[in-house]
């Protein structure tokens, strides 16, 4: 990925038992770990059990993605990392 790009992440959520279950609402967070800052966060789009955002880095370096869960009455928090280069 490239400063200045903006760009869509697809996450897709399984089950570990392979128990049915909803995505009641998902949040995220976008966060530059160079500089210890939320460039942005949001509401993500749920289709079933895929989970999709838009971002746009504005610095290069190592972003991570920090996603808020909500099935049934937990919580789930997941996190991804991206490096990011000057375009």
């Amino acid at each position: 990925m490239y400063t200045g790009e903006n760009r869509r992440l697809y996450v897709t959520v399984t089950s570990c038992d392979e128990l049915p279950f909803q995505i009641t609402d998902a949040q995220y967070e976008f966060w530059n770990c160079d500089m210890d800052m939320c460039e942005a966060e949001g509401t993500c789009d749920v289709d079933g059990h895929v989970l999709r955002i838009s971002v746009c880095p504005a610095r290069p370096g190592i972003y991570k993605v920090i996603y808020f869960l909500k099935i049934a009455d937990e919580t789930v928090i997941c996190r991804a990392m991206i490096n990011v280069s000057e375009a």
